[in-house]
């Protein structure tokens, strides 16, 4: 009984009966065993405070806990449970904590003990005791930092988290406690809290942590963190990296089959090159290709540097799928262009095949003019074709089938290319006269500016011979000087001075040569001696104008 009595007695170097209903779990006593001692017993009282505020905590009163904690915080040297309690604490912290204040470690101990029952706000307040009290250069203060900034993170106070972070004096433990504030503050879809930082120094590590994050989601969630970089760059200034991410989430979509994303993304990369200067106005992007001649490294990592143009082009193709309901991965721009001819887009089509160098435009062109004759026959839908007319670009008054002529009179220079070509005109050409339509007098005029010789040919081989009489009469006169504006001819073409033009003598032969077969016609008899008269008359006149430049070169 004696020894009894004296585990019990207060009096003494020892806690143990307080020390065993506290592994028994009695918070309730503990406090109550405290309380009958507070007025009388000077013995083991910090100790006393500590294991009333271990039983506080495991009620739940962090306030009142937390309290007792720092009055404990007296006796640390002087009192052998509270001195053994930061030793082994010591011992458990490795080096650092043997180097640490004795106070120091105490006040650690008893932020973990409230961190882990869950009250945040008393850790709080004696962490930030702990910071009051220490000393610059004690090991344990990158750790308390560590645990004040979540602790603040845990609370909501993210500004002060942030704070903690950056006066952190180890830079090694920013960056865990940096991606846990990105990570609340971006699942809880407040960006403009965490774009209001300035990040000084923490720049990259705050792109790193974002940026894994987005490589590591699925395609539903992705778009928080690209949206929250990109948001990021531009704030910065830094639109090329801004126009990357856009890229590259891009780039994901397309992977998955969101076109529309894709296209939007696409976009958004464009109109933040478009603020770079052209010189800066490229973009890299990482390729992995197989190493052919070492089988034991079979993957080579190279990148390839993607320019403004690549990524319109890109752009381009994307946004033209869409409209056509296809999967961008499926089609090669010849077979976008064939596509958007097929649904009446002449004008997307023309855009394609000028982006990616289609050479052959006059499909286009001959889908249209075909258009154009169904209309002009009434043998088409005018209401829908209003729908696809206004598609290009293309309304006003009158009838659709005026304005569909309209459109191909605007589209052929564009599919055309350059000022002497006529594939395109070909093709309408021999599409309309193949419908057995009269050609516009706007496309008869631009052939005759560009190859009238092929024009005659049309016009023969269409079984038109009259009409193909007349522009070889109008050729001839031009020849001669007269309406020589009308082919493109600057000056007279017989002058001395004048450059060479080429006169289509095979053609000629051939007309006269159907002419001549069918002269018991009127008409073509006419039409055949007018142009042996305009032959003669432009041969006489070549020979004088030979003759007169030989005499002129020899004087």
């Amino acid at each position: 009984m004696k020894a009894i009595g004296q585990l019990l007695w207060p009096i003494g170097n020892h806690m143990t009966f307080m020390e065993f209903l506290m592994e028994r779990f009695q918070p309730l006593a503990v406090q109550g065993y405290v309380r009958l001692q507070q007025n009388w017993c000077e013995w083991n009282t910090c100790s006393r405070k500590f294991l009333m505020a271990v039983a506080l905590v495991a009620t739940g009163e962090g306030d009142k806990a937390s309290r007792w904690m720092l009055e404990a915080a007296e006796g640390i040297i002087k009192e052998q449970l509270l001195h053994s309690i930061v030793t082994k604490g010591a011992n458990e912290s490795g080096d650092a904590g043997s180097r640490a204040d004795p106070v120091m470690r105490f006040h650690l101990i008893c932020v973990q003990l409230l961190e882990q029952a869950g009250l945040c706000s008393a850790a709080l307040r004696v962490a930030l005791v702990a910071l009051n009290s220490s000393k610059t250069d004690d090991p344990l203060l990158p750790t308390i930092w560590s645990i004040v900034a979540k602790l603040h993170l845990n609370l909501g106070h993210y500004q002060e988290a942030y704070e903690a972070i950056v006066n952190n004096p180890d830079s090694s433990q920013r960056p865990e406690t940096l991606g846990r504030l990105v990570n609340i503050l971006l699942e809880r879809k407040q960006m403009d809290i965490l774009l209001t930082f300035p990040y000084a120094g923490l720049e990259s590590e705050l792109e790193k942590i974002v940026e894994r994050r987005a490589r590591s989601s699925d395609v539903l969630s992705m778009t928080l963190y690209y949206s929250f970089l990109y948001a990021f760059h531009v704030r910065q200034g830094k639109m090329r990296k801004a126009a990357a991410v856009m890229h590259e989430q891009a780039l994901r979509y397309g992977c998955e089959g969101e076109s529309a994303k894709m296209v939007k993304c696409l976009l958004a990369c464009l109109n933040a090159l478009r603020l770079v200067s052209r010189q800066e106005a490229w973009l890299v992007k990482p390729v992995t290709t197989l190493n052919r001649k070492d089988s034991s490294e079979p993957f080579r990592h190279t990148v390839d540097v993607i320019e403004y143009a690549d990524i319109e082009k890109e752009y381009e193709l994307s946004y033209a799928c869409i409209n056509l309901g296809q999967s961008i991965a499926s089609l090669s721009p010849s077979d976008v262009v064939a596509l958007l001819t097929s649904r009446n887009r002449y004008e997307s089509a023309l855009r394609i095949a000028r982006i990616f160098d289609v050479k052959d435009t006059s499909p286009v062109v001959e889908h249209l003019a075909a258009n154009c004759v169904a209309l002009s026959r009434e043998r088409a839908n005018e209401d829908e074709a209003w729908i696809w007319l206004s598609l290009n670009q293309s309304s006003g008054v009158g009838k659709a089938s005026e304005q569909a002529w309209r459109l191909l009179e605007r589209i052929l220079p564009k599919a055309e290319g350059g000022d002497k070509q006529t594939r395109c005109h070909r093709a309408a050409a021999k599409k309309i006269l193949g419908l057995d339509c009269t050609l516009p007098y706007w496309l008869a005029a631009s052939y005759k500016l560009r190859n009238p010789g092929e024009l005659i040919s049309i016009y023969h081989q269409a079984g038109l011979l009259e009409d193909a009489a007349q522009v070889a009469l109008e050729l001839m006169d031009a020849m001669l000087g007269k309406g020589k504006e009308y082919f493109g001819f600057d000056s007279n073409p017989l002058q001395i001075n004048a450059p060479p033009v080429w006169m289509p003598y095979t053609v000629f032969d051939r007309l006269i040569m159907e002419l001549e077969a069918n002269c018991n016609d009127s008409t073509y008899k006419s039409l055949l001696n007018d142009m042996k008269g305009k032959l003669h008359a432009y041969f006489q006149t070549a020979e004088r104008v030979s003759r007169s430049f030989v005499e002129l070169s020899m004087s």
